[in-house]
């Protein structure tokens, strides 16, 4: 997922602590996982989906 604008903290599934992703940014989740957002800003995103 790519951050276009905005601020977010995630929470992977298996992550003790929040991490702080604004604009610019991207992270992946993994599949079969659960994750956890907190929306700090309005966010814009783009999410892509691949094929392992």
């Amino acid at each position: 997922m790519e951050i276009i604008s905005g601020k977010l903290n995630l929470k992977l599934q298996n992550d003790e602590e929040w991490k702080l992703i604004k604009n610019g940014m991207y992270f992946n989740i993994p599949k079969n996982s659960t994750f956890k957002l907190e929306v700090l800003e309005l966010v814009n995103y783009t999410c892509s989906y691949f094929n392992d």
